[in-house]
């Protein structure tokens, strides 16, 4: 039983820029992940929120 586990950030533009009133944000920081076993793949995703101290670095040590 051999698992493979790919964990990656990126940044993503946004086809429409996000506009609330603390700002306006043109690209997301997303984090994906991909686990694979006996020819099964599951994939995920997730945006760190800096308003509550994550990013991508932190959230990919804690995967």
């Amino acid at each position: 039983m051999h698992r493979t586990l790919i964990v990656a950030g990126e940044i993503l533009p946004l086809h429409t820029p996000f506009r609330i009133s603390r700002g306006v944000k043109t690209a997301a920081q997303v984090v994906t992940i991909a686990i694979a076993q006996d020819g099964v793949t599951g994939r995920g995703e997730c945006v760190p929120y800096p308003r509550y101290g994550e990013n991508a670095e932190s959230t990919i040590l804690a995967i």
